[in-house]
């Protein structure tokens, strides 16, 4: 039901909520709604940050798809060209990903997309002599400071379960294939949070855990 609150905030009534951002940034909402201990449990939660550059070339730069780098100089740590392994018409030609897990202080993520292209493709010069004279048709740079969860030891016991302390909210994401990370596995999760959001609904009972903190290691 979609309506207007007091403070004129457009609101929309649910009889369940299924939450799939990522849980810090939750954060705000339960503090907002006076929920602090959920809040100090996602502030528990270790993440990191991704920074990802798409590029895409008008000639492949390998035939493989995945390649781990080791260079340790280099401000990137795999090379995915990803059309050695999905069609490439969608994309209108050869399209290499470049994945990296800078430091929160680094400078990159402060530094204009441009420059951040040239200094990615400097050193990706440097491992593919091929991608010296390969001509770059578009670019994408994306960051996010908080993509995916750390898997440190302990870090099960901080995972909240699929039903919130709260009656009617109901958890999915990564967090909860833990400790995998398959989006496919993330969508299944999903599927079963909207199942699980049905079962309790209709008073019928509920699919499992897609994992149980007691059944992993520490």
């Amino acid at each position: 039901v979609e309506g207007r609150g007091a403070s004129g905030e457009r609101e929309l009534r649910a009889d369940a909520v299924m939450l799939t951002p990522q849980p810090r940034s939750q954060i705000s909402l339960f503090e907002r709604s006076g929920l602090d201990s959920e809040a100090a449990r996602m502030k528990a939660l270790p993440y990191q940050g991704a920074f990802t550059v798409l590029l895409g070339f008008e000639r492949p730069l390998t035939d493989i798809y995945w390649i781990n780098v080791l260079d340790g100089d280099a401000p990137f740590g795999a090379v995915i060209e990803h059309t050695n392994f999905a069609p490439m018409e969608p994309y209108g030609g050869p399209t290499v990903y470049l994945a990296s897990y800078p430091d929160p202080h680094d400078p990159l993520w402060e530094t204009g997309d441009e420059e951040v292209v040239e200094i990615f493709t400097a050193h990706l010069g440097r491992l593919f002599a091929g991608a010296r004279s390969n001509a770059i048709r578009w670019f994408k740079v994306a960051r996010t400071r908080e993509a995916s969860l750390v898997y440190r030891c302990g870090v099960a016991r901080l995972l909240p379960p699929r039903r919130a302390p709260v009656p009617g909210l109901y958890y999915s994401g990564m967090f909860r294939v833990y400790p995998k990370r398959p989006i496919n596995l993330i969508g299944a999760d999903a599927s079963a949070t909207a199942d699980t959001i049905a079962a309790d609904l209709a008073g019928r009972p509920a699919p499992p855990e897609s994992w149980l903190p007691e059944q992993v290691d520490p």
